[in-house]
């Protein structure tokens, strides 16, 4: 919850045009999105034999740029 109150004032520094309500959930959705890959993908990896070539490419999938595409698609989705 906090890691979505300290990007939501982040986001608010770039989208303007948000009510500081809308970037909070906003946030808080791509935080639980992201919590929820980086549990599916520990349990993945406790499951199965992952390179760790692979594994690198994967957390940065999970923790970087997934969370991000949901930050984007629902800024546009709620008009900025």
């Amino acid at each position: 919850m906090a890691y979505a109150l300290v990007g939501a004032m982040c986001m608010k520094v770039f989208a303007w045009a948000l009510s500081f309500t809308q970037a909070f959930t906003i946030c808080l959705a791509a935080f639980a999105v992201g919590i929820g890959l980086a549990t599916a993908c520990i349990e993945f990896n406790f499951r199965a034999a992952v390179p760790s070539w692979v594994d690198t490419i994967i957390w940065t999938g999970v923790l970087g740029l997934i969370p991000l595409a949901v930050i984007n698609w629902l800024a546009r989705k709620r008009g900025y």
